[in-house]
């Protein structure tokens, strides 16, 4: 009787999950960057509600949904569920006309973006020393979870950190929406 009482309790808590993820609405899914490229391009989808965070591939499933396409130009997904579909955008993006980064902005934005390239070559150094490698991915590195370096890299003009190379002794280089061109070699 209470093994029937705890499968009952486990499968109750299963169907409570299925429904609690199946009411979703646009503002509980955010895309929260990108990864690869071609028929290897991931997606980092995050549920808001749980805090779930996960790299799914165009066609995999998450939180319900399943992945339809990702279109780069407006840096926003289309996932699909029972018939609906649902348009998410890159949390922080914008959609439409570009900002216009001023001369006097160009220098500050330079020097931040300079500072996520160290951190990046710092976390991919240590990586390289852990596992006796010398490259890895992005999404190696940055992340939510435990095991990651950076917990997140903000991007300041619009510049995708996780299209960047990491190989050891080679330059990071990275260009921003309004053409800023930022170079770090360690």
């Amino acid at each position: 009787m209470k093994t029937n009482w705890l499968r009952m309790g486990i499968f109750g808590a299963i169907g409570w999950a299925i429904a609690f993820m199946t009411t979703l609405t646009a503002g509980e899914i955010e895309l929260r960057g990108t990864d690869g490229e071609g028929t290897e391009l991931f997606l980092s989808l995050k549920n808001t509600r749980t805090g779930v965070t996960d790299w799914i591939k165009i066609g995999g499933r998450f939180s319900g949904y399943t992945v339809r396409s990702y279109d780069e130009k407006r840096s926003s997904a289309e996932l699909a569920k029972d018939g609906e579909t649902l348009t998410i955008s890159i949390a922080g993006a914008t959609i439409g006309k570009p900002q216009t980064i001023t001369p006097d902005q160009q220098e500050e934005v330079k020097k931040a973006v300079l500072n996520n390239l160290r951190q990046l070559s710092a976390a991919a150094d240590q990586y390289y020393l852990e596992q006796g490698v010398d490259q890895v991915k992005f999404t190696q590195l940055v992340g939510k979870e435990p095991n990651k370096y950076i917990k997140e890299l903000k991007a300041l003009d619009g510049e995708d950190y996780s299209k960047i190379e990491l190989k050891q002794g080679k330059p990071m280089k990275v260009k921003t929406k309004s053409g800023i061109e930022v170079e770090y070699q360690n």
